[in-house]
C-alpha cells in the first residue's frame, strides 16, 4: 500500500516559485507640491479628483479580482493627480476570494515614493508595476474556500490510480483546521481493498514563495509517506497559483500561525500593462 501511495502523489505537479526584481520609477519632479493653488484647497477640487480616481482602481480591482477592494489614495495636488501622478497608494479588503485564492483582513501600501496610473478609454492602466507591502490573515474559512475550489478539486479528481478500470488509490477531500498555533490534518483515503484516515498536525515555514509545512507529527502507521502527502495537496501552493497571474502576483515572505489564523506578509504587485505601443 505504501508504494501504491508514493506512486499516486509523486504525479501532482509542483506550482513553481514567483520571483521578481524590485525597482522604483524615476521620481519626476511634482511642481508647487508644497503650495498648491488656492482655489484647490477652497474647492475640494482636489478632494473630487482623488475620490474619482480611488473609483475607478477599485472598479478595476474589483473586475480583475472579483472582490471589493477599497482605495486610498494620497496624492501631491490636483495637476499631478491629473496627470495620474501620486504619492502612495492604500489598499484594504475584509476578504479577496479568486478562484482558489482567499484572504482576509488584507491591508496593502505601495512601497514606492512616486507612481503613476494612466487613465485612458474608461480604464485604468500601470505604465509601471506597482509594487506593495502586504499584510492578510488565512482563516479557516479561507482554507475551506482553497479546499472546495474547482482547482484544488480538479487536481484530487485527476489522479486517482486504476488497474484495469478499477480504482486502486484515490484521496478524498482533506479536513484542515488551524487550531491552538497549528494546522491539523485529515485525510481521507480510499484503496481497492480498504478505506483509512491519516492524520497528523504540523507548523509551518515560507519557503520558495510557498508555505510549507514543518515539524510534522504523524498520527498514524505511515510515518514518512505523511512528507510526501503534504507536499503535493498543500493547499497554499494552489491558493497563490490561482492568484499569480496577468493582472498581479503575490510574494509571501512571512507566515505565522496565531491560535487559530495564518498571518501572512509579502509583496503585492499589479502588473505594468501600458506602454508606448497602447497609444
Amino acid at each position: 500500500m505504501k508504494v501504491f501511495l508514493v506512486l499516486f502523489f509523486m504525479i501532482f505537479t509542483v506550482i513553481p516559485a514567483f520571483s521578481f526584481d524590485f525597482y522604483c520609477p524615476n521620481e519626476y519632479k511634482i511642481a508647487d507640491i508644497n503650495n498648491e493653488k488656492i482655489i484647490n484647497k477652497i474647492t475640494g477640487l482636489n478632494f473630487a479628483s482623488k475620490k474619482i480616481t480611488e473609483v475607478i482602481i477599485e472598479g478595476e480591482l474589483k473586475k480583475a479580482l472579483n472582490s471589493k477592494i477599497y482605495a486610498d489614495l494620497d496624492i501631491y495636488n490636483i495637476d499631478s493627480m491629473n496627470k495620474g501622478e501620486f504619492k502612495s497608494l492604500k489598499l484594504n479588503s475584509k476578504r479577496i476570494q479568486y478562484k482558489a485564492f482567499s484572504i482576509s483582513d488584507f491591508e496593502a501600501k505601495t512601497k514606492c515614493g512616486y507612481n503613476k496610473i494612466i487613465y485612458k478609454n474608461k480604464r485604468v492602466y500601470y505604465p509601471h508595476e506597482l509594487y506593495f507591502d502586504y499584510k492578510a490573515a488565512i482563516t479557516n474559512e479561507d482554507i475551506k474556500h482553497i479546499l472546495n475550489s474547482q482547482e484544488f478539486q480538479n487536481k484530487l479528481n485527476s489522479f486517482p490510480i486504476t488497474v484495469k478500470g478499477n480504482t486502486v488509490l484515490k484521496i478524498h477531500t482533506p479536513e484542515i483546521e488551524i487550531k491552538g498555533g497549528k494546522i491539523y490534518y485529515t485525510i481521507p483515503v480510499e484503496t481497492l481493498l480498504l478505506n483509512f484516515v491519516i492524520n497528523f498536525n504540523s507548523e509551518l515555514i515560507v519557503k520558495n514563495n510557498t508555505i510549507s509545512l514543518t515539524n510534522i507529527s504523524p498520527n498514524s502507521i505511515f510515518g514518512n509517506i505523511t512528507n510526501v502527502i503534504t507536499d503535493k495537496i498543500n493547499p497554499f501552493k494552489y491558493e497563490l497559483g490561482s492568484l499569480n497571474g496577468k493582472y498581479c502576483k503575490i510574494n509571501i515572505t512571512k507566515a505565522q500561525i496565531s491560535d487559530n489564523i495564518i498571518n501572512t506578509e509579502g509583496i503585492f504587485i499589479i502588473n505594468k500593462n501600458y506602454t508606448e505601443n497602447n497609444e
